[in-house]
């Protein structure tokens, strides 16, 4: 039995528009390095990195991105943790080991000579500029 085209592509627009396109993170998730990628949430305004492991809600960060840049070896994120428990601050991952450090604050960054040709942005701008694959 052979279905009807028009009940086919109904079919692909309802699964569009249900927001299943996002849950393979086609579009909402651009990769910064190997399995790390920047995700830009429903609201278009919010900042998730995510990774290899999700850490209590809030990505591989456990909160939102004010800030982000990386290079070869390191991913520098500016984070506001979810749980208001836990510090904000700077945020290193380590992109081999799949590793996290952090919180740190500005002066601890700047004397921290692994990060200094890391340029940081907002995260818009960021994920902007990662394109899509």
């Amino acid at each position: 039995m052979r279905l009807p085209r028009s009940i086919i592509i109904s079919a692909l627009v309802a699964i569009s528009l249900s927001g299943c396109s996002d849950a393979l993170n086609i579009w909402s998730c651009r990769s910064i390095a190997e399995s790390f990628c920047l995700e830009r949430w429903e609201d278009e305004e919010t900042f998730y990195l995510n990774g290899p492991v999700e850490r209590d809600g809030g990505g591989f960060l456990g909160g939102t991105v004010l800030a982000i840049g990386w290079n070869e070896h390191f991913i520098l994120a500016k984070r506001r943790a979810n749980f208001r428990g836990d510090p904000d601050g700077w945020m290193v991952v380590d992109i081999r080991n799949k590793s996290i450090e952090g919180p740190f604050d500005d002066d601890e960054i700047r004397r921290d000579s692994r990060l200094r040709n890391i340029v940081t942005n907002n995260p818009d701008a960021a994920w902007r500029s990662l394109g899509y694959f």
